[in-house]
């Protein structure tokens, strides 16, 4: 007895003086898959295989590039150890007392990290742990029960068995919490959710059952599942390739009750040690990964703003050669958003009132000063505080739809929103309430992504059409301008319909053609034209290029805008939009708007913020102004008798306002306290980038 005595005192010391070494490899591992799964986001293989998976190029890339934005900044070791790794490896180890954090051994990752990145990184590092966890095991127990092992194996082959029971315990456990008590965001969050919806066409009440329900359960259990067959493949192949080296003999087979006996005390094991891990929820009792916003190594170095020195350049071939515009420093600053406008809320929205306003005729023009552009609404300069308003309120008897109407730009005139754009069907009734509220609409003119734009007989049809649609609204007095082509016409014929680059090429020519159709009919408004990120730039530039060989009365840079969408991380939405304005504006000579931003893939706790970061980006890189995305739902509803009706469209994640009407978070209360600032009764200019 008392030789077992001393054996089990000899395996627990031994196994409390390899925990800090255990629980320091686990914090390495957090570090090193999220510099990993960063750096295999950043090649083109991940977007190529993504790219099978979703038809859309841009939702591709969006998806990868929210699957990197991960970052781990290093780790954090309390006391005299922490001090002497810093000194030792400074690249790795975060000097004790820069951060303060609860655990002894902590892995810092970045808290403005993408839900995405965060969760896979959590998820691949727990995969390895079972993984390594179920190996020490199987390497500890030799096919032996597990009582022999702790009772007469070598005390290295029992240490092997406690430990890897430890390690599958707690990964089994932070396996679940990954879904079940995420330590970011949620799985809604992550963007997969959006997927899933499309693919499975859910309604509702579906989606929500999938995403709060299902998929928390499944997603852990089928992970747990994979790494443990992994585990056991591996020992088997291994196993076979000793024997095929002819160092070890095949072993025996086993009656399968002896083998069933053999796994039920392997649980009866571990389920103490799930229990504790579940109490316990730090690796080993000493370490855990910490969510910090920002690391600096002393507060005098702590930045006030985050600069991003190297901008993507464009990844789409030109038609014709083009010369590479010159990366430059951006800089990315925080907007001063009141903390009480930060607070999600299920309530109205507090604005100040705002009396309705009718207006005149509005006259809207491009004014330029080199390559600085502005807009003036009747000779004021002004500074477009838009937001997309996807609608379909036409099919509704029009009492109802004046209701809806009003309601809904009350909303937004309360939030200081001057002008909407978006893929919803305007009407008279729109410009009608629009007017009353005081603020300009952008009217959509939506394109076939079939249409042959490179036959002479179709384009004169759609000029027609065109003609007769300038000449009913152009008298409005809300209308701000035109949107020929609608929502992305070059990227949905070539995600929806694989159209080659000779008809994107015509349909972009016919898009500029339209612009200067709009502009001889109506020299009084502008044109916006709307693509994702700066994917379709070389298109238009051509285009423009073609356009000026032929000494056109007008430049378009009088009368046409490009507008940029773009969604992510706020620095990412900064590079993209820096990198089109370098593009169009500087190259090109048109003006360039934000047509749709939004953040995408982030917790939404930190949404609100999210978007103030955003608009302080689209206030220091374009001069016209930009489209928040979006005002309320505007999910197709497969469940209705209609999907597009508007009274039973689905909350998207972008939605900023409910079917009722009510705020999601406190996102357009963050918006509405930067828009008030550019209200209409004291326009003022946008601030230019301090470093142009």
């Amino acid at each position: 007895m008392k030789g077992m005595s001393n054996r089990v005192a000899r395996i627990l010391l031994a196994f409390v003086l390899l925990q800090p070494t255990l629980a320091l490899a686990h914090e390495i591992l957090v570090v090193a898959v999220a510099a990993l799964v960063g750096a295999f986001s950043s090649t083109d293989l991940l977007y190529q295989l993504v790219k099978q998976f979703l038809a859309s190029p841009v939702h591709a890339k969006i998806m990868v590039e929210t699957l990197g934005g991960v970052r781990a900044e290093g780790i954090v070791v309390a006391g005299l150890p922490g001090l002497m790794l810093n000194q030792f490896l400074p690249a790795l180890f975060i000097a004790p007392g820069t951060i303060i954090t609860s655990a002894w051994i902590s892995a810092i990752v970045d808290k403005d990290s993408t839900v995405l990145g965060f969760l896979a990184t959590q998820a691949i590092v727990e995969f390895l742990v079972i993984v390594l966890g179920v190996r020490l095991l199987q390497i500890g127990l030799c096919k032996r029960s597990i009582w022999n092992v702790l009772k007469i194996a070598p005390a290295r082959d029992a240490l092997s068995v406690v430990i890897g029971l430890f390690m599958i315990a707690q990964a089994i456990r932070a396996t679940f919490g990954l879904t079940l008590s995420p330590a970011l965001a949620g799985l809604r969050e992550t963007g997969i959710g959006v997927g899933f919806s499309l693919l499975l066409q859910l309604d509702k009440s579906r989606y929500s059952w999938l995403m709060d329900e299902a998929l928390p359960v499944l997603i852990p259990t089928t992970l747990i599942g994979a790494a443990i067959g992994t585990a056991w493949l591996t020992g088997k192949l291994l196993v076979r390739i000793q024997m095929l080296l002819g160092k070890q003999a095949p072993a025996a087979k086993r009656p399968i009750s002896a083998r069933v006996v053999r796994k039920a005390h392997l649980a009866v094991a571990l389920a103490p040690l799930l229990v504790v891990a579940s109490v316990s929820p730090r690796y080993f009792g000493i370490a855990d990964t910490s969510l910090v916003a920002q690391v600096a190594q002393s507060p005098a170095e702590q930045p006030n703003e985050f600069v991003a020195l190297v901008p993507p350049t464009p990844t789409r071939a030109l038609p014709t050669p083009a010369a590479t515009p010159t990366a430059i420093p951006i800089v990315i600053t925080t907007p001063n958003v009141p903390t009480a406008i930060l607070s999600p809320t299920n309530t109205p929205t507090a604005f100040p009132s705002a009396t309705p306003t009718p207006v005149r005729q509005r006259q809207v023009e491009l004014q330029r000063a080199g390559k600085k552009f502005s807009l003036a609404v009747n000779g004021r300069p002004t500074y477009v505080t838009g937001l997309n308003y996807n609608v379909n309120y036409t099919a509704l008897p029009d009492d109802v739809k004046r209701k809806f109407h009003k309601r809904d730009f009350q909303i937004m005139r309360n939030a200081g929103v001057n002008a909407v754009i978006g893929w919803g069907v305007y009407d008279q009734v729109t410009l009608e309430i629009a007017n009353e509220f005081g603020i300009g609409v952008v009217m959509p003119f939506e394109l076939d992504p079939k249409g042959a734009y490179g036959n002479k007989g179709y384009r004169e049809q759609i000029k027609n059409e065109f003609r007769k649609f300038v000449n009913t609204y152009k008298n409005a007095p809300a209308v701000w301008g035109w949107n020929p082509g609608g929502d992305e016409l070059l990227h949905r014929m070539e995600t929806e319909h694989r159209r080659t680059p000779d008809k994107l090429q015509f349909a972009a020519d016919f898009l500029l053609e339209l612009s200067t159709l709009a502009y001889t009919l109506d020299p009084n408004h502008v044109s916006i034209v709307k693509e994702p990120r700066d994917w379709y730039v070389p298109y238009v530039e051509e285009s423009i290029r073609r356009a000026r060989v032929q000494r056109p009365a007008a430049d378009p840079s009088q009368y046409f805008i490009f507008a940029s969408n773009t969604y992510g991380k706020p620095d990412g939405v900064a590079l993209v939009l820096h990198t089109t304005k370098q593009s169009i504006e500087e190259r090109v000579g048109v003006a360039l708007a934000v047509g749709e931003y939004a953040p995408f893939g982030l917790a939404r706790n930190d949404r609100p913020g999210h978007y103030g970061m955003m608009w302080n980006t689209v206030r220091a890189v374009s001069s016209v102004g930009g489209f928040a995305y979006v005002f309320g739902p505007d999910q197709p509803n497969p469940r209705a008798p209609n999907p597009y009706d508007p009274l039973r469209l689905l909350v998207s994640e972008f939605s900023l306002v409910d079917s009722e009407g009510n705020p999601v978070d406190g996102s357009l209360n963050a918006l509405a306290s930067q828009w008030r600032l550019l209200s209409p009764d004291s326009p003022a200019k946008p601030r230019l980038n301090d470093l142009e």
